[in-house]
This record gives structure tokens, C-alpha cells and sequence, in this order.
């Protein structure tokens, strides 16, 4: 039996990254912010005895399995970025997109624009994409099915890209 499979054992953490000049006193701070989150973090529907058994990246909190799922697109992101399917600035677009899309349960103020991810993800793919069009939409699918938590994969893929790029310099 794996250790994840457990009921009775939990684990729960906190991902936090900075300059190397930021001060390690507020990096614990925030790391000890991020690992109570983690540790308060209930999936909907669940029981409050559910909680933990997650974890807090870039100041969102998934489970374990959606965490891993991230880890998978961001490798995909890349790949996409090397065969040139998609732009260095994708990335940028699918935080916006998550930041402002509206989502099931999300209120809204007077006023305020309605956001739709769908249409708004095939318009940007179907201009920007260089590749085929059966694989923009198999493209397509793994973004709605990596949503929640997306900006996790694509946060980390946005650092790893800018950190190669300064290290080939």
C-alpha cells in the first residue's frame, strides 16, 4: 500500500519562491503562511475531517493529485513552447484568463465584464497557434482538464523558461 493511499497519514506543504537577496526571515513567514493554508484547505464537498493532504504553490492550494497533474502540464507547456506551438507570452494570457474568467459560484459586481474561459482559449489558440488543428484541440482539452490549479503549472513553467533563458546568457 502506498503512503498517499493512507487514511491515516496526512501531508500537507508550502512552496514558496524568492530573490536570493529577500529576506529568509519573511521567506519562513510566508513558507509557515503557505504550509497553514495547506494544512486549513478542505476540497469542496468534503467533510471538514478532510483537510490537509494538500498543497500551497504559488499562493494556490490543490491536493496532491492535482498538484502532480500541474507538474505534468507544466512539462507540456514546454514542449509545446519547443516545437513553437505556442508563444513565450501563453503563459501570461492563461493567468489572465484564470484571473478574470468567471467561474461557477463567483460573484458579480454591477457592471462587471462576464469573461468566458472557452471561447476566449479557442480565439487566442485558433491566432496564435503554429502546429495542427486536431492537436490545438487535444491542446485545448488538457488546459480545461488541468483548469483547476492551472496557474501553478504555468506559473512554475513561466520561471522555469526565464531562468534557462538567463542561464544561456
Amino acid at each position: 500500500m502506498c503512503i498517499r493511499d493512507s487514511p491515516y497519514i496526512h501531508l500537507s506543504g508550502g512552496i514558496v519562491l524568492a530573490h536570493q537577496k529577500f529576506p529568509l526571515r519573511k521567506l519562513v513567514e510566508y513558507g509557515e503562511e503557505a504550509l497553514e493554508r495547506s494544512k486549513e484547505y478542505s476540497p469542496e464537498g468534503k467533510h471538514f475531517l478532510a483537510r490537509k493532504n494538500a498543497i500551497t504553490a504559488f499562493g494556490t492550494t490543490v491536493t496532491w493529485p492535482v498538484f502532480e497533474r500541474q507538474m505534468e502540464f507544466t512539462e507540456k507547456l514546454s514542449r509545446r513552447y519547443l516545437e513553437k506551438s505556442i508563444s513565450a507570452g501563453f503563459g501570461h494570457f492563461l493567468l489572465f484568463l484564470k484571473k478574470n474568467a468567471w467561474e461557477e459560484g463567483k460573484s458579480m459586481e454591477r457592471g462587471e465584464k462576464i469573461l468566458l474561459r472557452d471561447p476566449h482559449l479557442k480565439y487566442y489558440l485558433a491566432r496564435n497557434w503554429k502546429g495542427d488543428k486536431e492537436e490545438r484541440e487535444r491542446f485545448i482539452n488538457t488546459i480545461k482538464e488541468n483548469w483547476n490549479g492551472i496557474d501553478i503549472g504555468t506559473k512554475l513553467w513561466i520561471l522555469e523558461r526565464r531562468y534557462k533563458s538567463e542561464k544561456r546568457r
